[in-house]
């Protein structure tokens, strides 16, 4: 486990109190991350194992990273979906690229895949 995960799991743990879920995030890569790709949109408690089985950034070409998340945005989240971020541009009439992305919105998931 590197240096910086580590501080990040430790904040975490203070203060998951107000804070008390991590969610991950992959980075961006071309090639996704084979440790936790799998695991897109992963929300789980600050104190599940997933977090010191598979840290971020621990294995080649993983720019994964964990946000944590409150009790009110979990809520928000779980009824609600994710952002997807990897959605097709909107084009206009010309087929020219517009700068804009469709907004769709996926489900959590909140069972690790390992």
């Amino acid at each position: 486990m590197n240096e910086y995960y580590e501080r990040k799991l430790k904040q975490a743990k203070r203060t998951k109190s107000t804070m008390p879920y991590l969610g991950i995030h992959l980075g961006p890569t071309l090639k996704p991350c084979a440790v936790h790709a799998k695991n897109r949109n992963l929300v789980l408690p600050v104190d599940h194992s997933y977090w010191l089985d598979f840290p971020m950034r621990d294995s080649e070409g993983c720019k994964c990273s964990i946000r944590q998340i409150s009790k009110h945005e979990y809520q928000k989240l779980k009824n609600e979906g994710i952002r997807e971020q990897l959605t097709a541009p909107i084009l206009n009439e010309n087929g020219k690229f517009t700068g804009h992305k469709e907004v769709v919105f996926v489900p959590i998931n909140e069972t690790p895949v390992e």
